[in-house]
């Protein structure tokens, strides 16, 4: 009977042990969990923001492509008024 009881109590200390494991690896497994979902969720987060600012970028890009072709327009025009201005002085 004594054994018994010696047994009872090693069996009783291994269940504790266990369920200590248990509740530890649960607990690693659930904080696991969160910071996955934390990732996740970051990673969709950037992932619109990137696209956001590519779309910013090609709003700028196209803005400044607009910009480029005004100021050759505008160029041109005061090149060709400057030369036809120079030759109406030149005919005077």
């Amino acid at each position: 009977m004594y054994v018994t009881k010696v047994s009872a109590m090693l069996l009783t200390n291994d269940i504790t042990g266990l369920t200590g494991c248990f509740t530890d690896c649960r607990q690693r497994a659930e904080h696991a969990m969160r910071m996955y979902e934390q990732r996740k969720e970051m990673i969709a987060e950037l992932e619109q923001r990137n696209s956001d600012l590519e779309q910013k970028f090609a709003e700028v890009t196209r803005m400044n492509l607009d910009a480029q072709r005004v100021e050759r327009q505008l160029r041109d025009e005061l090149s060709s008024r400057c030369f036809n201005a120079m030759i109406s002085l030149s005919l005077d």
